[in-house]
């Protein structure tokens, strides 16, 4: 059985101070930044553009079959919890963003419940909650 990739994402945008700040009072080392007034090429024919703001993505990727919420709800706990006080004086200021991602291959075709404990830390500090499904292969059951 083939295990499924899942991303979990903590993002944060558009705010109007050092990136570095982000990562020292989180204590997390970024898997992606950028900065606004970067430099990046967009599209097909590589068309340079400029970053219009910010951006600062904690994301661990876990391989497992196992439950969505299952893995959320460690997320929470691990990462979201012992720094809810930041972020929620940062949201007051900037766009927070937790990032499901699904690369789906194999087992119980995925399905999500997140429980109200979860989402009242998410409000907290005013989190979107985004989620994506990629189904990468077909199958079949039998009965």
């Amino acid at each position: 059985m083939k295990q499924n990739i899942n991303l979990i994402s903590l993002k944060i945008s558009d705010f109007q101070f050092d990136i570095n700040r982000i990562s020292e009072i989180l204590e997390l080392t970024p898997t992606y930044f950028f900065r606004k007034g970067d430099k990046f090429l967009y599209g097909g024919k590589k068309i340079e553009k400029i970053r219009q703001i910010n951006y600062w993505e904690y994301c661990l990727e876990i391989h497992s079959n196992d439950w969505v919420q299952v893995l959320f709800n460690d997320f929470i706990e691990t990462i979201i919890l012992p720094r809810k006080e930041f972020l929620v004086e940062l949201s007051k200021t900037c766009n927070i963003e937790i990032a499901i991602s699904i690369h789906y291959y194999d087992g119980v075709t995925p399905s999500f419940h997140f429980d109200s404990k979860s989402f009242k830390i998410l409000q907290e500090f005013n989190a979107e909650l985004d989620i994506d499904i990629y189904v990468l292969e077909n199958h079949t059951s039998s009965s």
